[in-house]
């Protein structure tokens, strides 16, 4: 049997960005191993991976467990995805066709489904899947689609607070569909201008809604 090491590590990864494994999880090599029957030697490997990534720690004679999110690095990830996404967004402007518009609004079909869907964690997973694609679509259009990994393994932090922020506010789900209609709707447009202020919009309401989150599931931060 050839064993995917990579498709487990991103499968993991997912895990522990969309709260699927919140902060301070055990992790077990004998229960990894299990689920994917495969031997503990490239569970091992995986993990040892994740740590590398900031994702894990490892505490002796205790376990691995899901690392806590960095308070201090969401401001850091926050400053990256919006000077990387804003330069996307122009270039998405010059470029765009109206084949790239169809394809863009049919994410928002799906979208405005999810929207009016019962407002449960796993809808709000859903949603959260499409508003990626949604993205990812308008980093193609820009010409920088292998980008968008990129930005995204260097923003982690900001993802997974985003991601905790839709989770315990499932209506605000319907206030970021409102956002990238707006976008779509300046993209077609060629407003660039106007694309990128509902994109901040879009990125300022999972931040607004930080300190909530914080005070509510401390135990999920740390300072550093």
């Amino acid at each position: 049997m050839i064993i995917d090491i990579r498709k487990i590590y991103v499968e993991i990864k997912n895990r522990i960005i969309d709260l699927t494994y919140p902060p301070n999880t055990l992790i077990k090599e004998e229960a990894l191993a299990e689920e994917y029957n495969i031997s503990r030697t490239p569970v091992r490997s995986v993990i040892s991976r994740l740590v590398q990534r900031g994702l894990l720690v490892v505490k002796p004679k205790k376990g691995t467990y899901v690392a806590p999110i960095s308070i201090k690095m969401i401001d850091n990830d926050t400053y990256i995805r919006i000077a990387v996404e804003c330069k996307i967004i122009e270039d998405a402007a010059k470029k765009i066709t109206p084949e790239d518009v169809v394809i863009l609004k049919n994410i928002l079909k799906e979208q405005e489904e999810i929207t009016n869907m019962e407002p449960t964690i796993e809808n709000s997973k859903l949603f959260n899947n499409t508003d990626n694609a949604f993205h990812i679509e308008i980093f193609r259009i820009a010409g920088h689609q292998s980008l968008w990994q990129d930005m995204v393994n260097s923003t982690i932090n900001f993802d997974r607070v985003r991601i905790m922020s839709n989770l315990r506010s499932v209506p605000d789900v319907k206030r970021v569909f409102s956002y990238h209609c707006d976008m779509v709707k300046y993209l077609e447009q060629k407003d660039a201008e106007k694309a990128k202020d509902a994109f901040i919009k879009h990125i300022g309401l999972a931040l607004s809604k930080f300190e909530e989150v914080k005070n509510k599931y401390n135990e999920y931060f740390v300072e550093e």
